[in-house]
């Protein structure tokens, strides 16, 4: 089951609840959640459970405290006591509201109460608080209570004269208790009372709504003839206080004056009741005299001073409703001296824009219609234009007849353009580009070009990418996408030819090819976006004043997998505009599909079959996700379609808007960077930048500084020069927005490809493909690589593990163990633990792969084989326990060991399987295994190191396996030959990484088992390996990736089979560190030999580099590189090999001795024994050593620890083997 979620509480952004609300503006209680317990839509409004970290559990309806553990006794104890304690015998008490049983555990503290009624019209709230507050409706089963669900005014009007109090704990005046502060209410509640009856309702804030209590006081004065206010402190409501409405029907009765005592309170007592009804002077002043003593400031002190002052007011016309227009709006009614109109086509969406905001007034206005146009135009002093951009020249035209100034957002139309001398003689600015972007980008650009020509530079490279999108907790669709403005308007858009400068030279794209341009762009850790170059960038040169520049390219930013997305509605025609007589409302969407894209039938699988051939995708992995976007958007489904403008756009325009909408709470975010490569007179390079990440789009700025006269010269105009930017950019900056500019110190210079001696070939052909793919996704700044995208890639895990693997993974069905162990184990790189229920799911799983004769098979029936049974019980270490069904006991070890007995060959190789091949990888994983498992003996290692060293090749590195020779003796026996044992193959990564994992497991057997001599006459070529290895990592222009074979191409899956050799080696003290005995705990106490193996051997940013840039697929998963598709084998490993470049894990000596002091065993010095210590002693030696981690970029990037031998975490290696030997492991030191 997904983690639930709640718009209230952003768990991307920070995980707090945030009470945000129209009746408290400008202020939110915020608290910090622990989880989410329960969320449900009831048939009145939104309930929401959460564990807070501070006060415990919350209540919280339509995103409003109602209650936490921590301080609901203060509100519960004083509304209920308050009435109750006053009244000289109350035996009947009625609750209105308060599902949450708090109010009725007060009640029932007063003896006198015989009989309590709940009346609550959401039974959700009672039913959850059961589960989630027991403490406060635990009472509510008590005899003396009755529980009505239903309509409180039904309920009065039904029994009346019958309770002497009545207690209304209501939510605040909006939704379902919004009639709950009405005349009407308050008068059945008076009908309903005895004579000289009680009622305490709920009343507010005495710092938020004064007009409204002042209001239920007036009101409630001609109902009961004693009414007062009364209130209590209580945090975790809005400004720390809320207040009570308290009445009597009786003349003369002293409300302020308990008549009883009441026992175990937390809050209220006697003298708290008496000085409850003693208000601050403020609200006094105002509830008793009318009179407001309050400090003016803000808005309310310029109002003031403005009427003092003799301020003329101005009038301004908004013109839209867009995503933008509110906080454009709420910007320009800031100043009092602004009455501003709201226009939209519909009123109502100009009085939803209008609500809330002072001087302000909605009208309804078509554009279309000129004379309405132009008497609008002509009653205000300046035009804000934020309606599509083919309508701005009608509008300017109006405001040249009533000499209006007009701001629009837009860029200059040819049409807006030829109205410049009309604009001029009018006397009127009328200022373009002036929202975002364009807008903000120009102001930025003006000013860091002006600087730099100002200090004798040059602008070689100018890039500029703005991407208006929903901010990331809200971009969960599969277009990553949501509309602030025009549908239409955007997917249109996605069609524009574009044209730019690159090196000097004019590109050229048109509409139906722009999306392929789209290609992955830095900016920021936090975020994977693509860029691709929009509308036409090549006058900005002059626009700019950048003859100079070689490169200029202005374009848009949107998240992976959106061009994508969009390339495939392109060839299927879903963006043609073009009239189709056939598209009615008597279709469904797949029948539309089946007509769009030609299809035989409207069956899913048709559709599907075709729109891929069609599409053309590059992987499975991305046909899956588009076509199951696709699905998500319905078009494949059986509902009718609602054709608009019959066409296909429109259509899909209509469908799109009702699915990528912002949703209350959502916000967008606007990303915009500037880069600027300069070259300074000294022939030195800079790369500049201006980045602006803006959560909500301001755009009033512009608009002020015209009426306020800072622009002043008539004509059409757009901010490319400085006399018109900077004063705007004062203004915004002064709001405490703008550009952050930094300065990168690299030069934009593509990294030297391979040598080639010109002789193509299908090798050297591959190598600069590959080159040239990889450069697409080389980082701006090498030490800000991508974030890993943790979501994205457990999202792939998750469904494998719960879904399966998509078709394509059938010819791996007898590798069931390692599709498993692959997902587990990067779920323990990415640090997730898995809930109980599905650990059980995958011990029972593995346990069914168990063969009889021991071992494990690739599935369920399969024969035993080395490399399953690996997969197996490195599984079991991640996911299982000691116990029964706990899967560790209940691997047959005997049986096991038996089995790899059987498989051994006398030159000490082993087959993978009964009858199969010899295979060094199956040697690795054997020895795994009997090292977790404790089955380590000196008969199963006999032969194995001779064995290991003969596959080393003339390379350095290891193959397969080795030829052996025997000689037969006089009696005919065969003798192994210790030469000549020719290596079998060519070296390779994998090998090579089983091959020496393999001899370093060997180490406490060759130590024990014979003379140095002995140890000599089988030994590898440690020089030699390493000179292949550091031949195996990639160049700049590879990203650093690793190889597996010479002259071939990088690929990630090394990143782990090839580079954890270097840990491995260094454990030797081959190209790393030589320990002491006496191991440093930090680096500035060593006393070893060290060599710094980042630059001298392998460089660990580099893989890093590759890992993050190219091994990320964008939908999920890594991979190879770029452009496959990722799978389970390559996200593990590339996640493994992300590990081994930031940790350094080595075995320590002061560990391995503490380790070996702990043994815990019978006396006794044999042979067996001491392998048994010594290799678990070994084995458990590896530590971490924090000070030396290194994470390139942020630190979203860090992964956990891997064991290098195991692939396991060392937590899980620790785990297993501490059982399986029988033994503690003590402590670090």
């Amino acid at each position: 089951m997904s983690p639930l979620s709640h718009p209230s509480i952003p768990s991307r952004v920070d995980g707090w609840f945030r009470e945000i609300s129209s009746q408290w503006p400008g202020q939110a209680m915020t608290l910090k959640v622990n989880k989410i317990l329960h969320i449900e839509k009831s048939l009145y409004q939104d309930v929401l459970v959460f564990e807070s970290e501070t006060y415990g559990n919350v209540l919280a309806l339509d995103g409003v405290i109602q209650c936490t553990e921590r301080d609901e006794f203060s509100y519960q104890e004083m509304i209920a006591h308050l009435p109750l304690a006053s009244h000289p015998n109350p035996k009947k008490v009625l609750v209105i509201g308060g599902g949450d049983g708090g109010v009725v555990r007060e009640v029932l503290k007063h003896d006198t109460v015989e009989e309590v009624v709940l009346c609550d019209i959401d039974e959700a709230v009672v039913r959850v608080s059961k589960v989630y507050l027991p403490h406060m409706s635990s009472l509510l089963e008590s005899p003396r209570v009755r529980v009505f669900i239903g309509d409180g005014f039904k309920f009065l009007a039904e029994n009346q004269s019958t309770y002497d109090v009545i207690i209304t704990d209501s939510s605040d005046p909006v939704g379902p208790a919004e009639s709950l502060f009405q005349k009407p209410y308050f008068q059945l509640l008076h009908d309903a009372l005895t004579p000289g009856g009680h009622i305490s309702t709920q009343a507010e804030c005495l710092w938020l709504h004064l007009p409204l209590i002042s209001q239920l006081r007036n009101m409630i004065h001609e109902i009961f003839p004693v009414s007062t206010y009364a209130y209590t402190t209580i945090p975790t409501y809005p400004s720390g206080q809320i207040g009570f409405i308290v009445c009597s029907k009786e003349k003369g009765r002293a409300l302020d004056e308990p008549i009883r005592k009441v026992k175990d309170t937390r809050y209220y007592n006697e003298q708290v009741h008496r000085v409850a009804f003693v208000l601050p002077e403020f609200a006094r002043v105002i509830l008793e005299e009318g009179r407001d003593i309050r400090p003016v400031f803000g808005r309310d002190a310029l109002e003031v001073q403005a009427k003092a002052e003799g301020k003329k007011t101005r009038k301004i016309l908004l013109l839209g409703s867009g995503f933008v227009a509110r906080p454009c709006a709420e910007y320009v009614v800031r100043d009092p001296s602004n009455e501003l109109t709201i226009a939209c086509r519909t009123l109502n969406s100009a009085k939803a824009l209008a609500e809330g905001l002072p001087n302000a007034t909605a009208i309804s206005l078509d554009v279309n219609s000129t004379a309405t146009l132009e008497a609008q135009v002509a009653a205000h002093n300046l035009v804000i234009s934020l309606i599509p951009y083919t309508y701005h020249a009608a509008v300017i035209k109006a405001a040249i007849k009533s000499k209006t100034h007009v701001v629009t957002t837009s860029y200059v139309s040819p049409a807006m353009r030829e109205l410049d001398e009309g604009a001029k003689a009018a006397g009127i600015v009328v200022m373009n580009e002036i929202g975002l972007d364009p807008g903000i980008d120009h102001l930025y650009a003006v000013k860091t070009i002006s600087e730099v020509h100002e200090k004798g530079g040059k602008i070689k490279q100018f890039l500029s990418y703005c991407g208006g999108l929903p901010a990331p907790e809200c971009s969960g669709n599969p277009l990553g996408y949501k509309f602030s403005w025009s549908s239409r308007g955007v997917l249109l858009a996605l069609l524009n030819s574009a044209s730019y400068l690159s090196e000097g030279k004019q590109l050229d794209i048109t509409g139906s090819d722009l999306m392929e341009y789209a290609k992955p762009y830095f900016i920021s850790p936090a975020f994977a976006f693509v860029a691709y170059p929009n509308r036409d960038s090549v006058p900005f040169r002059e626009f700019y004043n950048i003859p100079e520049a070689e490169t200029i390219v202005r374009g848009t930013l949107r998240y992976q997998g959106f061009p994508e997305f969009i390339k495939a509605l392109v060839d299927l025609g879903f963006l043609d505009a073009t009239e189709k007589e056939w598209l009615t409302e008597n279709l469904t969407w797949a029948e539309v599909t089946q007509k769009a894209i030609g299809a035989n039938d409207a069956s899913e699988s048709t559709l599907v079959s075709h729109l891929k051939s069609v599409c053309k995708f590059p992987n499975e992995s991305e046909s899956t996700r588009i076509v199951s976007g696709f699905r998500w958007i319905g078009l494949f489904s059986s509902e009718k379609v609602v054709p608009r403008g019959k066409n296909l756009l429109d259509t899909l325009c209509a469908r799109l808007e009702g699915l990528m909408k912002y949703e209350q709470g959502e916000r967008d975010l606007v990303m915009l960077q500037h880069k600027f490569v300069v070259e300074w007179a000294d022939g030195t390079e800079q790369t500049l930048t201006s980045t602006l990440e803006q959560y909500g789009s301001p755009c009033g700025h512009s608009a002020m500084a015209l009426t306020d006269g800072v622009i002043n010269t008539p004509g059409v105009h757009a901010p490319y020069t400085k006399d018109i930017c900077e004063p705007i950019r004062a203004i915004l900056e002064s709001e405490g927005l703008g550009l952050v500019e930094r300065v990168l110190l690299l030069a934009m210079i593509d990294p030297p490809r391979s040598a080639n001696d010109q002789y193509r070939t299908e090798t050297s052909d591959l190598q600069a493909e590959t080159e040239s793919i990889l450069l697409k996704h080389l980082p701006l700044d090498p030490e800000s690589p991508p974030p890993l995208q943790r979501q994205q890639h457990l999202q792939l895990l998750v469904r494998a593990l719960v879904q399966g693997f998509p078709s394509r993974y059938i010819s791996q069905d007898a590798s069931q163990p390692w599709l498993l162990y692959w997902t587990t184990q990067s779920f323990s790189v990415l640090g997730v633990v898995f809930d109980p229920e599905s650990k059980q799911r995958a011990i029972d799983k593995i346990l069914a792969w168990q063969h009889p004769k021991g071992g494990f098979g690739g599935g369920p029936g399969h024969a035993a084989h080395l490399l399953p049974t690996y997969a197996s019980v490195c599984t079991l270490a991640i996911v299982g326990r000691p116990g029964p069904g706990g899967g560790w006991d209940q691997i047959d070890r005997e049986k096991l060991y038996t089995f790899f007995m059987s498989l051994k060959q006398p030159d000490g190789s082993f087959l993978v399987s009964e009858h199969a091949e010899v295979d060094v990888r199956g040697t690795y994983c054997l020895l795994v295994v009997a090292y977790l498992l404790d089955l380590l003996t000196p008969e199963l290692l006999q032969g194995v190191p001779g064995f290991i060293a003969s596959c080393q090749t003339y390379e350095g590195g290891f193959c397969s396996a080795s030829q052996s020779y025997y000689a037969a003796d006089l009696e005919g026996l065969e003798t192994l030959l210790d030469d000549p044992r020719p290596p079998l193959g060519e070296a390779h990564g994998g090998y090579t990484f089983c091959a020496l994992a393999s001899w370093i497991m060997l180490q406490p057997y060759l130590g024990l088992s014979g003379s140095q001599s002995q140890r000599l006459s089988t030994s590898i070529d440690y020089r030699r390996l390493l000179r292949w290895l550091m031949q195996m990592q990639g160049s700049e222009i590879e990203l650093g990736g690793f190889r597996g074979r010479t002259n071939k191409l990088v690929d990630g899956c090394y990143s782990w089979w090839v580079a954890g050799c270097f840990a491995l080696l260094a454990s030797q003290g081959v190209g790393g560190k030589v320990h002491d005995v006496a191991t440093p705990a930090s680096p500035s106490s060593h006393t070893g030999e060290w060599v710094d193996v980042d630059e001298a051997l392998w460089n660990k940013s580099a893989l890093q580099r590759y890992i993050l840039c190219a091994g990320q697929h964008p939908a999920g998963g890594l991979r190879d590189k770029p452009p496959k598709g990722s799978d389970a084998y390559h996200t593990l490993y590339c996640l493994a090999g992300l590990s081994i470049a930031q940790h350094s894990v080595s075995p320590l000596p002061d560990r391995r001795a503490q380790v070996d002091e702990a043994w815990q065993a019978s006396a006794g010095a044999s042979l067996p024994l001491m392998l048994r210590r010594a290799s678990f002693a070994d084995a458990l030696a590896w530590t971490e050593e924090e000070w030396a981690t290194h994470v390139l970029g942020d630190s979203v990037n860090r992964v956990n620890a891997t064991h290098p031998l195991f692939n396991l975490t060392i937590t899980h290696t620790h785990a297993m083997m501490s059982h399986f030997y029988k033994q503690t492991i003590p402590k670090r030191k």
